[in-house]
């Protein structure tokens, strides 16, 4: 036995490999006792389930106990029968991620007219160590409120102790701290560590979201870990059809909002169909969707329109009773206009975001023997992601007004970027019942091979930057209709200016500024956990997780080789031995995996941002307007004065008077020889306690204290301080020459950071209740989330808030921007009679935190009054001196309070049989009480706009109209103000036939 375990456990190294493994089944355990409470032996417990090819049986052992594994979930019916005494039949559920329980009490058949036992379900799960909240079919086709609401990113809101949006912050982590796992296998978008998928709802069978104290399976994330499995068919034909409707005339109009003016619409159409094609043995389940979405924010000149679909095909196959396999393909194509929606970017300049892509997917459970499960997954996820101006044209430029912050003519880039993984991995279950109490070990290796590869070019050959208010007069020496101040290109070499030819075609220095970048990565993980049961009313859970992240350049070089153990440590007690007490405790390790854009960061090119003064610029600002006086004033070579072409066919005549950025490509410290990189990682410590207090019914209260270490960041190569230099002695704010120069700074270092941090604690009450006719949720977490970093993968961990002290340093410790003090979540349905069905969804959060901020630049060139109007001392002038185009925090972190926010929505449906199909009309409600609360708050200190804006407020400078004598003023947006408000109520019309 122990040598067959041991050739397994080798086949399993040998052949394992996936990223992201996670388990698409859940458990179920029970045990078997006589009325006089003991053990009954050679029990036979049969289960059954309309998700279960066939039926399984078991024997229950010397202590009564049977449990089974891998089980596909669902309802299951279990029935227990022994000759001799009267059989039981109960009903439990067994949850993704999760172990259910039952309990049997079999009486004797001379007993049988006077002692009448059911079987007990216990509500609370006595295995659990983690913290989780397990979404079932019932809650979310009848909870999830409308369209909007039928997205597993929605879904993933409702759980405790997340917030933010589509990818949440979970417990304090940022939204690239999560793992997305659809049918065991992950989604998570390589490049920025987002979800990197959509899914038609109607094809989700269960959502299970782990926040944290999940086990050693599980990792790549210091967030939350939200595994999705989609539905199998059965050996009944099943379908459903589902509609969901809303245009202007299905809002209302509001302070902020007026739907003749303003779109706002929704359009789903969905559509299923599951069932056998050979019963018991081969199952089949196929579905489509179509949405298209549109929305116009406040202020913004055009609309955002998502066009869409959503694909799924699914083949079950039970190839003998000890092998079932699943195969699965899928993909979500879509392409979404009028980005971004913002105030400050004119219609010509919006984009177009293509995106989606197709994966393939294929699982093998095999039960080896009695004691032995094996389980296999492989996927491959091709998925793309390209950038392109509406318009249709990469031959204009963009145009950016410094004064206003106003882009227009033209969006600034062309992308097409691809973004694949392969993943493949394995896992071993034993179970053994003989050893100090019973074991359930489970071994697992899993890999991942991720690549990026993307071409950018900028549109036009260049940016321009302009200055000059709206009705100020200048001189537009081209005729393109701007004051142009610089144009920015990205050059090859030195001078090797990018443009087009007079002829409109593009010059070589163009062409080969539109570069190729290809990044590689690859993630190699094994794991062993333990589940070991010692006595029946306590579960402790070690384990042990390994993941090793190899990522390579464009140049092949390897930039990184990181790796980190993670030991992970969980017990629940059943405190009264009925499942009605359950205590709880875990501490872990979690791993942040870390993504390609380090990779890309430190790709091995050289970099050239080429910012080049115009001819029209100097005429405007005072200066000679001629070509031969200037070159000869700023002392340039011809070289150096350029007839520069744009995609337009504008001529602009650029002087070189200002300093290039040539870049050389960031270098991790394992490149650089500086040291090793190594993964983020959050140490997290959970305490919990669950009770039944009432049928059906559990209350939670946990306490949570995670602190997450080891951060990556970029820093200017003269900071040695950062990763331990002796040379470089560690800066001081009052001495000025340990403070980083612009001069002294000619790389960019990737580089853990001993100093940054985001801490989170937290106490977390969750109160759920559930029965045959409802379903309610409710928590309420109260929370402080602290830190001095925010970086994350889709910024290629590159902020700049370390790049220079003090500028980048000064003032970032405080409040990070998930910190809300208080959540409180309410969700849930009532089924009622005559067919009617309530759903809400509804939350509270109390205000949240900004921190005002500018360039440099702009705190330095401000006048006396502005200074006032934002309450800004010049305490940080020294500070900005030598790096103008930084950013620097006016005051600590998160100091600046917003406001609080809520919102309820509403569904109501109505039911209705005819012949074999269910009929449902559904009405609902968004923002019911009709409340333009504000979402979004402006904290960028010395951001200019207009008077007709409505955003601004009049600040004294000091200028006075020469011809009228009158004060000029400059209109500044104050810190705080609502940039976005929530939009009024909208209703919903939808149509769904089940079969």
């Amino acid at each position: 036995m122990q040598r067959r375990v041991l050739v397994s456990l080798c086949v399993i190294a040998l052949l394992a490999s996936a990223a992201g493994y996670a388990a698409t089944t859940g458990r179920l355990n029970g045990t078997v006792k006589d009325n006089e409470g003991l053990a009954l032996p050679g029990v036979t417990v049969q289960i059954t389930s309309v998700n279960l090819m066939g039926s399984q049986v078991a024997i229950t052992g010397g202590n009564g106990g049977f449990s089974f594994a891998a089980l596909p979930i669902g309802v299951y019916t279990v029935e227990a029968s022994l000759v001799g005494f009267q059989g039981a039949t109960g009903e439990v559920r067994v949850s993704l991620d999760g172990t259910a329980s039952v309990a049997f009490t079999l009486v004797p058949e001379q007993f049988a007219d006077e002692i009448i036992v059911e079987a007990r379900v216990p509500v609370v799960d006595t295995a659990q160590v983690n913290t989780q909240q397990v979404f079932d079919q019932d809650f979310l086709q009848n909870a999830a409120i409308g369209a909007t609401g039928r997205s597993y990113q929605n879904i993933i809101s409702q759980a405790a102790g997340t917030g933010g949006g589509s990818n949440p912050n979970v417990f304090g982590g940022t939204s690239s701290d999560n793992n997305y796992l659809i049918d065991g296998l992950s989604t998570t978008d390589p490049v920025t560590q987002t979800f990197g998928t959509n899914f038609n709802y109607d094809a989700i069978q269960e959502i299970s979201v782990q926040t944290g104290g999940y086990e050693a399976e599980f990792g790549q994330a210091t967030g939350g870990i939200i595994n999705l499995v989609t539905k199998s068919g059965g050996n009944n034909f099943s379908g459903s059809l589902d509609i969901r409707y809303r245009d202007q005339d299905f809002s209302e109009n509001g302070d902020h909002f007026d739907k003749d003016e303003q779109a706002s619409s929704f359009e789903d159409y969905s559509m299923t169909l599951g069932g056998p094609i050979l019963r018991d043995k081969l199952w089949f389940f196929v579905s489509y969707e179509y949405v298209n979405t549109k929305r116009q924010a406040d202020a913004v000149q055009f609309v955002r329109e998502y066009d869409g679909s959503n694909y799924i095909a699914k083949a079950s196959w039970q190839i003998t009773d000890s092998h079932r396999a699943v195969f699965r393909y899928s993909g979500d194509p879509a392409e979404i206009s009028g980005l971004p929606q913002s105030q400050f970017v004119e219609p010509e300049a919006e984009y177009t975001q293509e995106q989606g892509g197709a994966i393939w997917g294929i699982e093998l459970n095999s039960v080896l023997s009695e004691s032995l499960l094996l389980n296999i997954k492989g996927g491959i996820n091709r998925s793309n992601l390209d950038d392109f101006p509406t318009n249709g044209t990469s031959r204009e430029s963009r145009h950016y007004n410094q004064e206003t912050g106003i882009t227009s003519n033209n969006y600034a880039l062309s992308r097409v970027g691809d973004r694949d993984r392969d993943e493949f991995g394995a896992n071993l279950s034993w179970f053994l019942d003989d050893l100090a109490g019973s074991h359930e070990f489970k071994f697992g290796a899993e890999i991942s091979q991720q690549s990026f590869v993307e071409s950018m070019w900028l549109n036009g050959a260049g940016l321009v930057y302009d200055q000059g208010l709206p009705g100020e007069e200048y001189d537009d020496l081209n005729g393109d209709g701007y004051y142009n101040e610089y144009v920015t290109v990205n050059e090859v070499e030195l001078l090797a200016v990018p443009g087009y030819n007079p002829d409109g075609s593009l010059n070589d220095n163009a062409l080969a500024a539109m570069r190729e970048i290809e990044t590689t990565g690859d993630v190699t993980t094994f794991f062993a956990q333990d589940t070991w049961r010692p006595t029946a009313n306590l579960t402790i859970k070690p384990g042990i997780r390994f993941d090793n992240v190899q990522l390579d350049n464009a140049a092949g070089e390897q930039v990184a080789d990181m790796d980190r153990w993670q030991p992970r440590f969980g017990v629940a007690w059943d405190i009264s031995g009925n499942a009605k007490y359950v205590a709880r405790a875990s501490w872990g390790r979690f791993m942040d995996p870390t993504a390609l854009t380090i990779a890309t960061f430190a790709s091995g090119q050289v970099d050239i941002w080429h910012d080049y003064d115009t001819m029209e610029n100097l005429c405007n600002a005072g200066f000679p307007c001629d070509r031969d006086f200037l070159q000869s004033l700023f002392g340039l070579e011809d070289n150096q004065v350029i007839d520069w072409i744009n995609g337009e066919g504008f001529e602009y005549v650029l002087f070189d008077t200002r300093i290039p950025g040539v870049y050389d490509p960031a270098q991790t410290l394992d490149q650089a020889g500086l040291g090793h990189l190594e993964t983020p990682y959050a140490d997290e410590l959970i305490l919990a306690f669950e009770m039944q207090v009432a049928p059906e019914t559990s209350f939670e209260i946990t306490y949570v204290d995670k602190k997450t270490e080891q951060l990556i960041e970029d820093t200017c190569g003269n900071n040695g301080w950062v990763w331990g230099d002796p040379d470089v002695p560690a800066p001081d704010l009052d001495d000025p020459s340990t403070w980083t120069t612009a001069s002294g700074c000619s790389q960019w270092v990737i580089s853990n950071m001993d100093f940054l941090y985001r801490d989170y604690t937290a106490f977390i009450g969750k109160f759920e209740t559930r029965g045959d006719w409802w379903h309610g949720l409710f928590s309420w977490t109260h929370s402080d989330s602290k830190g001095n970093s925010e970086s994350t993968a889709a910024q290629s961990y590159a902020r700049g808030e370390m790049d220079y002290f003090p500028v980048n340093f000064y003032n970032i410790d405080g409040y990070l921007g998930d910190h809300r003090e208080d959540r409180l979540k309410l969700s849930g349905y009532a089924l009622l009679p005559g067919a009617w069905t309530i759903g809400l969804d509804s939350y509270w959060s109390s205000a949240g935190h900004i921190t005002t901020q500018s360039l440099c630049s702009n705190y330095l060139g401000a006048s006396p009054e502005a200074l006032e109007f934002y309450g800004i001392d010049d305490e940080a002038m020294t500070y900005c001196s030598g790096v103008p185009n930084y950013t620097i925090y006016l005051e600590p972190r998160g100091t600046t309070e917003t406001k609080s926010t809520w919102n309820a929505d509403l569904s109501v449906t109505k039911a209705f049989t005819v012949g074999p199909t269910d009929m449902s009309i559904i009405f609902s409600v968004y923002n019911i009480f009709d409340r333009e609360l504000d979402s979004s708050f402006n904290s960028t200190a010395f951001r200019v706009t207009d008077e007709d804006s409505g955003l601004g407020q009049p600040v004294d400078e000091g200028r006075v109209d020469e011809d009228t004598g009158e004060t000029i003023f400059t209109y500044y947006i104050p810190i705080g103000q609502p940039m976005a408000y929530q939009l009024p109520r909208r209703y919903e019309l939808g149509f769904r036939v089940t079969f």
